[in-house]
């Protein structure tokens, strides 16, 4: 009974001690979750099509979510990839992986890109997930993907 319970607890903190979020040249804490049959990084002049969601930590409420309407596309450009956002790690994502990521308000604060108030409150952290759905090297490619979105979007709201 000793060894199990032993056992048990040392599955527990080798399971928690895995999600080990890393510091991007930012600080922004992320994690990336690989996904299958796609070896190769996003490239730069490539362009990701993505869904993104973020949620205050502080009430759990969404401030913004793509994953039931259009996804975003971004082109990738080593020189623009911008500091404190998701776009600051595309370069070390794939094809189908997944991402949760950490946004300190106060550090929004500190790099002017934010100012408190009553949303947006000190210590508070804006919790991000996203999810590369595509990666495409071409903008043709990008606007016969999007037609296809659009298309779907509009399907959806006939049928409501």
């Amino acid at each position: 009974m000793m060894k199990l319970t032993i056992s048990f607890i040392a599955a527990i903190v080798l399971f928690t001690s895995c999600k080990q979020y890393e510091k991007a040249p930012s600080g922004m804490r992320y994690i990336i979750t690989h996904g299958t049959g796609n070896e190769k990084n996003i490239q730069h002049g490539e362009f990701v099509k993505f869904n993104v969601e973020y949620k205050l930590k502080s009430n759990d409420s969404i401030l913004r979510s793509t994953y039931d309407t259009l996804p975003l596309y971004f082109p990738v450009d080593t020189a623009h990839l911008g500091s404190y956002t998701l776009t600051e790690i595309f370069l070390q994502c794939r094809k189908g992986d997944k991402i949760e990521f950490l946004v300190n308000i106060d550090s929004l604060v500190a790099m002017n890109k934010m100012r408190l108030n009553d949303v947006f409150k000190s210590k508070d952290i804006i919790l991000g997930r996203a999810e590369i759905l595509e990666v495409f090297t071409t903008s043709e490619f990008i606007n016969a993907d999007l037609r296809k979105e659009l298309e779907k979007q509009q399907n959806k709201r006939y049928k409501k």
